[in-house]
């Protein structure tokens, strides 16, 4: 609900810019998008390095495992 409530007002506030002046509200624009975008990438960043460290963690689960595990000897 409350992105929904930053968008509207975002959306008034570069009507009510546009109106005033078209160019600063590209620019306004530009730098939300700017934002946006940073927003994004570090979002994505910190999902990677989370599913890094849970692989990893996966990885430590099954080492631990087999050094459990004796190792089965054949006889012949």
């Amino acid at each position: 609900m409350t992105r929904i409530a930053y968008a509207a007002a975002a959306s008034i506030a570069f009507i009510a810019t546009y109106s005033l002046s078209p160019l600063v509200a590209v620019g306004i624009a530009a730098v939300g998008a700017a934002v946006i975008t940073g927003m994004i990438a570090v979002a994505l960043r910190q999902a990677e390095m989370r599913e890094i460290e849970h692989v990893m963690n996966i990885i430590d689960a099954c080492t631990v495992a087999d050094r459990q595990v004796e190792p089965l000897r054949l006889v012949s």
